[in-house]
């Protein structure tokens, strides 16, 4: 403990003061005051205190001539009042008083004092003097108290306590442990083992302050019982650890001499294993870098004790290097076949002529250069449309190898880039353990969900994935596993997913997006004839007489039991009838059923999917819109109702999870007719002081989006003028205040949803005619095409006004498109 002295040497020069000269009721005249910035001396006990001005102790010594007494306080945060009543304010009321009996230079320079506690005091009052402050001391003893059995069974217990704690604390010397062994008088007792006891400054203070010497010893008590308890604490931890230490020297050096016993005996098999790893270095084609590095592992592995955990992470390391393919594979001109390809993906997907058009491209280009583009293909399309199951087929049409990485939900970057060996348990990241597996560096690699990854404190997953897809920087791509460079450049890599608007737009910008449609109802028929249900023969290991469908009965399970634009809900469905048949086969049952539209409900139960809510004809104030999900294409329905309102003027209420694009669509819808009242034969002021509500059903869905605005505006209109919509016709696009038809997406998965629901009629966008380029020849040769620029052809359309100009439809074929190439400045005209 260090003191500054400062004030003590002027107190001094003067006359030294009597020892113990009392006044009444145990009153001296006054002590110098002596400070302890948060510390506390105790009666009985010794302190050091050293400063740094030496000149303070120097002319201290020079006049001392016999022991010299202060009053010690402690003083809370202060060190140098310059006031009385700053005094006052930081300074304990009860101090010790304390004698210095000589002082001394100490090793380090500095000049030394001990001071040792003698008698409690409360102090009376204050005087500030020449020489610094000096206190008014009252000595106070302990309180009288009342020899009882309990207090005798306290002293008792605190003695004991005091002496284990004695041999456990190192700090206390032989004798003070002495000391405290032979303290009789329990307040002596306290007063000798207080300075040893670890607590704070208050629990010091309440000590020292307590004259109640039966309280004061119930405090000791405690105090000690913790003091005990953290030593125990410390020791038993200080022992776990010396013993775990020389279990460690133990081990190592049982180790050492099992290595030189083996090597006497010349059954070193340590060294066998290095040699191994040197020779399966040597025999691959690693790039130089790679192979500097790995034989710097391996004469680092070459001087590890087996058993140190580091020979582990060492050796999993270099297996690591040597089971991953390295070198150029090449891949001869004349075992790419264009026919070949074709045949592949026609045997095991029927459509999507644009996804193996483009595939066939890749084969091309890859034949003339004879080298990968570095395109990275993006299979985009609703679940169920095939996406995984192409990526499989381009890598056969290739006769390359396959490997899938699934992203879904995946967050930490270091799936990617991989774990730094310095973490237990660290592997590469899934690109590298992908290729392992292959045994390739020319491979298809699938990236599946990639619309799903994500980031948090780990790191950004779809930044990792930019350098792994950027064709200039993936020839050095660096796994933190491996912290040497990679080729991934000869990896074709293809991804897929639901929706790749949610995919971050510089991980976009690296991939060539390819749109798979959904399929319209005869495609699935065709689909579940030609691979579903042979498959599913295969599987189940049922012939044909076990196992057949009619077109009939497939179209009846896609539209009663399935709602998709894929067929992975179709292909359950047939799975789940064939799964019936085998368990009637398997239980020898005498009969089985002939599968027939009359018992397909034996099968399946009963329909999931029923006709439309309003049969053939829709009310006053209904409409059906087209919507498009991550699902693919769907119709909505618009219901639109009023009352007169009983304010000035009229509210919109909108039901149905809308979003906020399609709130705004319908306020823009509403401000039109408002606007345009007049030539629709509308009186304005009734579409103005009525409340109208529009609903859109499956209020459980969101909904969002601007397509809906043609038909939000035909409902309206039709409520109004009370003139049905035909329900054969559907329509999207969007409006403006001005009554433009403006262009959206989704066009062909809305097409074959109103195919699939039997709509005969859409109304879309004149600007999206180009979108119905690649629907198959079912549906565009039984829809009729409405293409629309105004809101009064929609209205003309569907019949809720007429004029002498009529909107005929138009039949989507070849020879139509290639017209409307010829007079491309016409339609590429939007009037806004």
């Amino acid at each position: 403990m260090s003191v500054n002295l400062e004030n003590s040497k002027k107190t001094n020069k003067s006359k030294p003061l009597k020892e113990k000269t009392l006044g009444e009721e145990g009153q001296q005249e006054s002590l110098p005051l002596l400070i302890l910035p948060n510390m506390v001396l105790f009666p009985e006990a010794t302190m050091v205190l050293t400063s740094q001005n030496n000149s303070n102790l120097n002319d201290l010594s020079a006049v001392m001539k016999k022991p010299i007494r202060f009053g010690v306080v402690t003083g809370l945060g202060q060190k140098s009042p310059k006031s009385l009543s700053q005094l006052k304010k930081g300074l304990s009321l009860v101090g010790t008083e304390g004698v210095i009996s000589s002082i001394a230079r100490l090793q380090n320079g500095e000049m030394g004092a001990i001071i040792k506690g003698e008698r409690r005091f409360e102090i009376k009052g204050f005087q500030k003097t020449e020489a610094g402050f000096s206190v008014k001391p009252m000595y106070r003893d302990d309180d009288n108290y009342t020899q009882t059995v309990n207090f005798s069974g306290n002293v008792k217990a605190l003695k004991d306590l005091t002496l284990k704690m004695v041999k456990l604390n190192p700090s206390i010397t032989p004798e003070t442990a002495a000391l405290l062994g032979g303290a009789e008088d329990p307040s002596l007792l306290g007063h000798l083992v207080s300075p040893y006891l670890s607590i704070s400054l208050e629990e010091k203070l309440s000590l020292l302050t307590n004259f109640s010497l039966k309280s004061r010893t119930k405090l000791l008590i405690k105090f000690v019982s913790r003091e005990l308890e953290l030593l125990q604490i410390s020791n038993k931890i200080q022992k776990n650890l010396q013993n775990d230490l020389q279990d460690k020297l133990r081990k190592n050096f049982l180790q050492e001499q099992l290595i030189a016993i083996k090597k006497e005996l010349g059954d070193d098999e340590e060294g066998d294993e290095i040699e191994e790893l040197q020779k399966e270095i040597d025999a691959l084609p690693m790039p130089d870098d790679v192979k500097v590095a790995a034989e710097k592992e391996l004469d680092r592995l070459d001087l590890m004790s087996p058993g140190s955990p580091e020979y582990m992470v060492s050796w999993s390391y270099l297996t690591c290097l040597t089971e991953l393919p390295w070198g150029p594979v090449t891949t001869k001109k004349s075992q790419l076949s264009l026919e070949k390809t074709k045949k592949t993906l026609d045997s095991e997907h029927y459509g999507l002529d644009k996804v193996k058009e483009r595939v066939v491209e890749y084969i091309a280009v890859l034949k003339h250069k004879g080298k990968h583009s570095g395109q990275i293909l993006l299979l985009s399309g609703a679940p169920g449309v095939g996406k995984t199951s192409l990526g499989k087929s381009i890598a056969k049409s290739l006769g390359l190898p396959f490997a899938k990485i699934s992203l879904g939900g995946v967050k930490d970057e270091s799936e990617i880039r991989g774990h730094r060996r310095t973490y237990i348990g660290s592997m590469p990241g899934k690109i590298i353990t992908a290729l392992k597996e292959v045994q390739s560096t020319k491979a298809v690699v699938l990236l599946d969900e990639i619309d799903k990854v994500g980031g948090d404190h780990h790191g950004d997953l779809s930044s990792a994935l930019l350098e792994v897809l950027d064709p200039e920087q993936n020839k050095k791509f660096v796994d933190h596993y491996l912290s040497v460079p990679y080729d991934l450049s000869d990896i074709l890599f293809v991804a897929t997913a639901n929706n790749p608007y949610d995919i971050s737009a510089p991980l976009l910008d690296r991939m060539e997006l390819v749109e798979i449609p959904g399929y319209a109802e005869q495609e699935k028929i065709k689909i579940a004839l030609k691979y579903a249900i042979p498959q599913i023969r295969k599987e189940l290991k049922l012939n044909a007489k076990q196992f057949s469908l009619s077109e009939p009965m497939i179209r009846l399970i896609i539209r009663n039991y399935t709602k998709e634009v894929g067929v992975r809900q179709l292909k359950r469905q047939l799975t789940a009838i064939a799964r019936k048949i085998v368990t009637s086969l398997v239980a020898k049952s005498t009969k089985v059923d002939q599968l027939s539209l009359e018992n397909l409900f034996k099968y399946l139960g009963p329909p999931k999917y029923m006709e439309e809510p309003f049969g053939d004809n829709l009310p006053v104030g209904v409409g059906i819109g087209l919507a498009y999900t991550t699902h693919g294409g769907d119709i909505l329905y618009v219901e639109a109702r009023k009352v007169k309102s009983l304010g000035e003027k009229g509210k919109v209420i909108l039901t149905g999870s809308l979003g906020k694009v399609m709130q705004e669509s319908a306020q823009t819808c509403l401000s039109y007719l408002i606007a345009h009242a007049d030539s629709i034969n509308l009186e304005r002021e009734d579409v103005e002081k009525s409340d109208i509500h529009l609903h859109f059903p499956d209020g459980a869905t969101p909904k969002d989006g601007p397509s809906a605005g043609c038909i939000i505006f035909s409902t309206l209109v039709s409520l109004f003028l009370s003139k049905p919509i035909p329900s054969s016709l559907v329509m999207t696009g969007e409006i403006t205040l001005r009554g433009d038809v403006l262009p959206v997406g989704g066009i062909h998965e809305k097409v074959i949803a109103a195919h699939r629901y039997g709509k005969k009629q859409v109304v879309l966008p004149y600007t999206n005619w180009f979108d119905l380029h690649g629907l198959p020849k079912e549906v565009t040769s039984e829809v009729e095409f409405y293409p629309v620029k105004n809101m009064e052809e929609v209205l003309l359309v569907a019949g809720l006004i007429e004029k002498k100009k009529k909107v005929k439809p138009k039949k989507y074929s070849k020879r139509s498109m290639e017209g409307r190439f010829k007079n491309f400045s016409e339609w590429s005209t939007i009037h806004i």
